[in-house]
């Protein structure tokens, strides 16, 4: 048995209510819309990063100079510390020099001291040495005046310090009474005789027996040689004042 089948095709037709689309125009891209949209993005992009960089930049720039500071800051303190040090071992260093120049001038003043005493003591039991006369040297004062008389010069000499060996009961150096009176020519013009203070040394110099001088009897010497330069000064000059007088020596 055959069957047919009939197929029947409609068409659907527009209604008039609705409104058909426009078509395509010839020369318009497709997708224009699309690539205005990534160039944006991308110049978006672009200046973000561009930001960003100038962003690093900058901060980079601050880190530097932060860091630069800080090293200026540290070099700086290092200085300071290391010129503190320096004060103060100056400081220490002079302090030290301080005490050993205290410790010397108080050992100096120690050792006078001593040798004053050890002078003192040498002289209190009648003897003497070479550091005494070097610690306490002892010269004689001697006072000269000028006297004239009748147009002829007068020196006297007077030794301020006197005889250590003159006591209180009158007994003098001098045992012989010829050994103080002057000579005759000396005594007639009445001037100082050199021989009797020549005399007078040579007594006392007698009377030591050649023990070692003590820092007195040499005081005495010392100023009887100083009365036998003043007297024979005197002489000369009285010798040039009077021409005709003669200088008669003892």
């Amino acid at each position: 048995m055959t069957t047919s089948r009939t197929t029947t095709t409609t068409q659907p037709t527009a209604s008039t209510s609705s409104r058909p689309a426009d078509p395509p125009s010839p020369g318009a891209p497709i997708n224009e819309d699309e690539d205005e949209i990534i160039r944006e993005a991308l110049a978006r992009v672009k200046r973000v990063k561009a930001r960003k960089a100038v962003e690093a930049a900058k901060k980079k720039a601050a880190e530097e100079a932060a860091a630069r500071k800080a090293a200026e800051e540290a070099e700086k303190k290092k200085k300071v510390a290391a010129q503190a040090v320096a004060a103060r071992r100056q400081a220490a260093q002079e302090a030290r020099d301080r005490v050993v120049r205290a410790r010397e001038q108080e050992d100096e003043v120690v050792e006078r001291r001593r040798k004053l005493a050890e002078a003192a003591t040498a002289r209190s039991q009648g003897g003497t040495s070479t550091g005494d006369v070097s610690a306490l040297p002892r010269r004689p004062i001697v006072e000269i005046s000028k006297m004239k008389n009748k147009g002829k010069g007068k020196a006297k000499a007077q030794d301020i310090d006197e005889d250590p060996d003159n006591s209180d009961n009158g007994n003098d150096d001098d045992e012989d009474e010829e050994d103080r009176e002057p000579c005759k020519q000396c005594r007639s013009k009445k001037i100082p005789c050199l021989k009797q203070a020549g005399k007078r040394s040579s007594v006392i110099l007698k009377k030591e027996g050649g023990a070692g001088l003590s820092g007195e009897r040499l005081a005495v010497l010392e100023s009887q040689m100083a009365q036998l330069l003043a007297d024979n000064r005197a002489l000369r000059e009285e010798q040039f004042q009077n021409p005709a007088v003669p200088f008669v020596s003892c």
